[in-house]
């Protein structure tokens, strides 16, 4: 992966400089958003409670959009929350 445009290389010294425990990526998919929380295996040396929370920020992030009409955002699919 290069490390090449403005935004890739902000988010390389946001996550360097304060390690932070979780992060918003919104992934576009053909029309619709999706809001990563991943399936599992999740990493060992991230809390549970981390993990627990990130599915009730995706649905608050969800009810949000939907209330702007903003339509087609999901959360659920099947990859690693490695």
């Amino acid at each position: 992966m290069q490390i090449s445009q403005v935004l890739t290389k902000a988010l390389f010294k946001i996550f360097y400089d304060w390690s932070p425990t979780v992060s918003l990526d919104l992934h576009e998919s053909v029309p619709l958003l999706y809001i990563s929380t991943g399936t599992g295996p999740y990493n060992e040396t991230i809390d549970l409670i981390t993990i627990g929370e990130w599915q009730t920020m995706s649905n608050h992030d969800i009810t949000l959009l939907a209330a702007q009409g903003i339509l087609g955002v999901f959360t659920w699919v099947f990859s690693d929350g490695w």
